[in-house]
């Protein structure tokens, strides 16, 4: 066991327990092998990993000390989350920083500073973007716009000011009344196969008849009066033979 590293030594103490199970050697290299183990864990930000060895071997102040650096941590994050939000990205940058100087082998906090940055990156562009529009620099604005589409089509508003600048077209705008006509229809299923395609005809009132200085207009289109009518919904097309 002594010549052997990782899982092979601990395999290999193991091995001697289940032969002599009060080998008192080997239960205290075991135990030293796993409180060593625990500790390099805690210190490269495992603390699961930690807390389940320490556990294992009994170390009650190597228990509250994980513990401990789990809810440091804990805080850590939640604040450096907290940054995010409010898009502090300089500050959630800075924690994370901090806790890869202090645990370097974490991916995951390597993955969110590399997020932060981005963000950080995508927020001062659009921020320019919006300057350059208000100043009315449109080929400024169109080239930022353009970066940010590029590496995040959907940041805020980027996609819907770079067509209104290329393009002159609002997007958020069509899209509304997309969404509008849409919530506005209705398909009838008429029975094998055949369906009648109906828009919505909101209700209302109107003034019937026409005024008496209209030029063309008839006796019996008087006296105007005021007229009501339900919503309902009509065909799109000319019904088919079909229908």
């Amino acid at each position: 066991a002594e010549t052997q590293d990782g899982s092979a030594r601990l395999n290999t103490y193991n091995r001697i327990l289940e032969l002599d199970p009060d080998q008192v050697t080997a239960m205290k290299k075991k135990q030293s092998f796993l409180l060593e183990i625990a500790k390099t864990a805690a210190q490269k930000g495992n603390f699961d990993a930690a807390l389940h060895l320490y556990r294992q071997t009994g170390d009650d102040e190597g228990v509250t000390s994980v513990l401990a650096g789990k809810q440091k941590l804990a805080r850590r994050l939640a604040l450096a989350k907290k940054r995010e939000k409010t898009e502090d990205w300089t500050g959630a940058i800075g924690i994370y920083q901090t806790l890869l100087q202090e645990f370097p082998d974490r991916k995951d906090w390597q993955a969110r500073l590399r997020h932060a940055a981005n963000q950080k990156t995508l927020a001062e562009s659009y921020l320019q973007a919006g300057l350059a529009l208000r100043q009315g620099k449109k080929d400024a604005a169109r080239r930022l716009l353009a970066k940010i589409v590029g590496f995040q089509p959907d940041y805020k508003d980027a996609l819907r000011y770079l067509f209104l600048v290329v393009k002159g077209i609002d997007v958020e705008e069509i899209l509304k009344e997309n969404r509008l006509a849409r919530a506005r229809q209705h398909v009838e299923e008429l029975g094998a196969g055949v369906t009648l395609e109906m828009v919505w005809i909101p209700g209302g009132n109107f003034v019937m008849g026409s005024p008496e200085d209209e030029l063309g207009r008839f006796d019996r289109e008087s006296p105007q009066h005021a007229g009501a009518g339900p919503s309902f919904f009509l065909g799109k097309y000319t019904v088919t033979q079909q229908q």
